[in-house]
């Protein structure tokens, strides 16, 4: 898809013949701005006269109303699309607007071949930039399909898009930096489509250093071997059923866009679960709920695609982040409900369930990051339990968090991204549940209900104190049920709010980094 700015408007107009489509902005309650206005007086009224005939239309963002020129009209095609808002020079773009508006317009286009489309809007109204902006890199997300295992991909002419803005330059690097964002959650997503043939822990460790190494982050990789001599008992319990080509990995990223200016600064810490496929083991899923199981390394993608996003758009910050790759197979050596293992951390663990893996392999991944980089907060991501999935269906990610400062950012950031997390409790009752009276652990919570809560308490077991007591502020992100939605399509989740959060709260500009990202308190 190609994107560009332009300042003036006249040398659009010039060009109008070469243009195949022209959309047109409706705001409430039909009302057309400046550009608008003057295109339908070009028109003889033509415009004013289609929105009248559809009653209400520009109530709701992203309704449509295709349109074909006479005979005497350049272009041939005009769209009318309503933004949703009222027409206020003094009000910005809604984010939230410009997506619904995006996603039909995307549909739209793409079904009519648009060619070559020019968006026509008003130079001196507020929004301008920001609507461009929004609008093109809400197209850009839009333009996704994973269909490079069809026979025959589905033919598509890409579009074109130029967009008239106020401020060409400030326009131009603002799209760039969100485009970077963009493409690192497609990547997200190709990541999370992929079948377990394809992508399984040797791979997918590759495949992170294809990709990241070259934008600047410096990509390490701990084997299956390696892990079992330095005694990561958990992830090294998960992956023993898989054969040889399928073993565990633990990939660390590390990225310093702070210039080297305070190179023994603590990081901010990331972790992901990463397994590219879950039978269940020996505790075997229902087969409805098998085939997706490719999507279980979900947060490792959130995370990998985070990484991605700030090293794309050069992100002032200083972050680790480990994902723990490994798939959970049946096989003679597979672990077995009923097993005593031994974390990294020293800590052991009853294997109550074969199914509730991927706390074990987050567990090692989290012990490793502080014994190695002792970062100053944690957030974790997994597609971790039922349960979460369970209440939020596929609308919120499930936030647990020792932290409320913590909290509170990343629900602005979700707020500010689209992609919302709602807070759920850790507490006595549910960190006690999951200690055992074998082993100091149990990787199930030992009462019926609280799944989501229980899991997040076996990672807390994982956060280390100083030598005060103090808990390293964390967050656990259960995206169970965001980041895996029905169509079994995955949608990239959670690469947006981590990437504005750390854009709003670990950057060393104090302008945050996004146009529409909200002031918030830098946490020490």
């Amino acid at each position: 898809m190609n994107v560009s700015f332009t300042q003036s408007a006249e040398d659009i107009k010039s060009e109008t013949a070469s243009y195949d489509t022209v959309v047109v902005p409706v705001f409430k309650g039909g009302e057309l701005g400046q550009e608008g206005t003057a295109l339908n007086k070009e028109l003889r009224e033509l415009l004013e006269d289609q929105i009248a005939l559809r009653n209400g239309f520009g109530k709701t963002a992203g309704d449509i109303r295709p349109i074909d020129g006479s005979e005497n009209t350049t272009p041939k095609r005009f769209v009318l699309v309503a933004t949703g808002q009222a027409y206020d020079p003094s009000t910005a773009c809604d984010a939230g607007q410009g997506k619904a508006v995006a996603a039909a317009l995307y549909k739209h286009l793409t079904a009519v071949n648009a060619g070559k489309t020019y968006i026509a809007q008003d130079f001196d109204h507020a929004f301008t930039n920001d609507f461009s902006v929004t609008l093109a890199d809400e197209l850009n997300a839009a333009d996704y399909a994973f269909d490079k295992y069809k026979s025959k991909a589905a033919a598509s002419k890409p579009l074109d898009l130029h967009f008239a803005v106020a401020d060409t330059e400030a326009a131009t690097q603002d799209y760039t930096k969100r485009a970077a964002v963009t493409e690192a959650q497609k990547w997200a997503k190709d990541l999370t489509n992929e079948p377990p043939n394809k992508l399984y822990p040797a791979v997918y460790a590759e495949q992170i250093i294809q990709k990241l190494a070259p934008l600047g982050v410096k990509v390490s990789v701990i084997e299956d071997e390696e892990l079992v001599k330095m005694g990561a008992g958990a992830i090294s319990a998960v992956g023993q059923g898989s054969p040889k080509s399928h073993k565990p990995r633990m990939v660390i990223m590390e990225y310093d866009g702070t210039a080297g200016n305070d190179a023994d600064a603590a990081p901010l810490g990331l972790i992901g679960k990463g397994v590219t496929f879950d039978t269940g083991g020996i505790s075997l899923k229902p087969s409805g709920s098998i085939a997706d199981m490719h999507m279980d390394m979900g947060g490792s993608a959130m995370i990998v695609g985070t990484m991605m996003a700030l090293a794309g758009r050069q992100a002032q910050s200083k972050v680790v982040a480990i994902v723990g790759l490994s798939d959970n197979d049946i096989g003679p050596d597979a672990y077995k409900p009923g097993d005593i293992i031994t974390s990294l951390s020293g800590q052991t663990i009853h294997v109550g369930n074969t199914d509730a893996e991927g706390r074990l392999v987050m567990a090692d991944c989290m012990t490793y990051l502080q014994q190695n980089y002792k970062p100053h907060t944690i957030v974790d991501a997994a597609t971790l339990t039922g349960a979460v999935h369970s209440i939020f269906g596929h609308t919120y990610a499930g936030v647990f968090t020792n932290d409320d400062t913590v909290w509170s950012t990343l629900e602005t950031a979700g707020k500010t991204s689209g992609e919302q997390g709602w807070r759920l409790p850790l507490h006595e009752v549910f960190n006690n549940a999951v200690k055992h009276n074998r082993a100091d652990l149990s990787n199930i919570g030992g009462i019926r209900f609280g799944g989501g809560s229980t899991a997040a308490e076996f990672l807390h077991h994982f956060i280390e104190k100083d030598e005060n007591g103090k808990e390293t502020p964390w967050a656990h992100i259960d995206i169970a049920g965001a980041a895996m939605p029905p169509g079994g399509m995955a949608n990239g989740f959670g690469v947006r709010m981590l990437d504005q959060w750390i854009a709003d709260n670990y950057e060393e500009s104090a302008t945050a980094t996004h146009a529409q990202a909200p002031s918030a308190p830098k946490l020490s």
